[in-house]
């Protein structure tokens, strides 16, 4: 019999990888940002929506957690980003977008430890 808790946790995970994929579009898109943030946008959405339609395909599992990396290695390169650029003028802008993509790479490294740590996350039949 499969826990409920991680069934609640692949819906979570897959909710919290459309949230950044919509994230790194939009900062692609809509920003200055790098145009290169469209690759882990469409990838993270396109986990998200395997994790919910086919969550028991090994493809999934594998795709999710590579994505799930993905999302923390650019997270963390934000984080050594805006901690470098706190002394500068717009210091309070800096620390709020700090400490929100360190919460980003908390979030994530738990997620991918867990994923990674347990096979029967994505096990939801």
């Amino acid at each position: 019999m499969i826990n409920k808790i991680d069934s609640r946790l692949s819906y979570v995970f897959a909710g919290i990888l459309f949230f950044a994929g919509l994230f790194w579009l939009y900062i692609a898109l809509f920003t200055k940002g790098e145009f290169l943030l469209i690759m882990p946008g469409f990838v993270s959405i396109i986990s998200a929506g395997l994790i919910i339609i086919k969550p028991n395909l090994d493809v999934t599992r594998n795709l999710a957690l590579s994505s799930g990396l993905y999302n923390l290695i650019i997270l963390l390169y934000q984080s050594y980003s805006a901690f470098s650029l706190i002394g500068s003028n717009s210091s309070s802008f800096f620390s709020i977008a700090a400490i929100g993509y360190l919460f980003g790479t908390g979030v994530f490294l738990f997620l991918v430890l867990r994923v990674h740590g347990d096979p029967k996350v994505f096990s939801l039949s």
